[in-house]
């Protein structure tokens, strides 16, 4: 298999088509039984991906890390809500903020 979504293809039809366990599809197919229930955590960043290729086609001649220097200026990272007041009270304490 070239992929690892051929192979879960692959595997699919032979459970499907010949009723065989998906042990023995794996088996057969050469796949690892772990990685035909792996399911993507990612979430989904395709406005990121989009704004990336546009920055990329601005600014050619810039590589990787600057073109994301160029994407977090644009977005500035915030601190989530439910952080803050335990922040705050530390900063009430006198206790240093980091």
């Amino acid at each position: 298999m070239v992929t690892l979504a051929a192979g879960r293809e692959a595997v699919a039809h032979l459970r499907g088509g010949f009723a065989m366990s998906e042990r023995r599809a794996c088996r057969v197919v050469a796949v690892d039984r772990s990685s035909m229930r792996y399911r993507r955590r990612r979430g989904d960043d395709d406005a990121l991906r989009e704004r990336l290729k546009a920055l990329a086609e601005e600014r050619w001649r810039f590589g990787y890390r600057r073109l994301w220097v160029l994407l977090r200026r644009e977005r500035p990272h915030r601190q989530p809500q439910a952080a803050l007041p335990a922040v705050q009270a530390r900063a009430v304490d006198g206790a240093p903020t980091r």
